[in-house]
This record gives structure tokens, sequence and C-alpha cells, in this order.
């Protein structure tokens, strides 16, 4: 199957964020939910049954949390979701 498109993307996270609540968005929960469905939309569904995919995502919210100015602007992209 051919990659979705970028807006298709945006739709399908946009749908997985809108159940969460306003503080769980800009909370690790949504940026696992943002994290997850990129790595599944760059690299296929079969990644996450790879057994070090949590490890991973968890890996890339350490390294934005260090930096509060990423982790600001993630809050925000996540927010306008």
């Amino acid at each position: 199957a051919a990659k979705q498109d970028i807006q298709e993307l945006r739709v399908q996270i946009a749908r997985r964020l809108e159940g969460l609540s306003p503080e769980d968005r800009r909370s690790k929960r949504g940026q696992q939910v943002f994290l997850e469905s990129i790595l599944v939309w760059e690299f296929g569904d079969e990644i996450t049954t790879d057994p070090a995919f949590s490890s991973l995502t968890s890996q890339i919210q350490q390294a934005i949390e260090q930096e509060p100015a990423m982790s600001a602007r993630f809050g925000d992209l996540l927010e306008s979701l």
C-alpha cells in the first residue's frame, strides 16, 4: 500500500487525540499518540509488533523533554491538531 499523504496523517493523529482531554494532549500520553502515529506512518504497522517500539517512543519523548523550547513547541503542536 502506498504511504498515506501528510494530510491523511494529520487527520489520523487528530482523531486519536480527540479522545484525550486538553490536559492529556500536552502530556506524555498526547506525545505518545503523536509519536506512535508518525512512526507507523513512516515505517508501517509492523513496527508496533517490534519489542523495542515502546522503548523507542520513550527515548524520543525523553529527548524532547530535555529541551524546554522543543517541549513547549511540541505541546503547542499537539494542541493545534
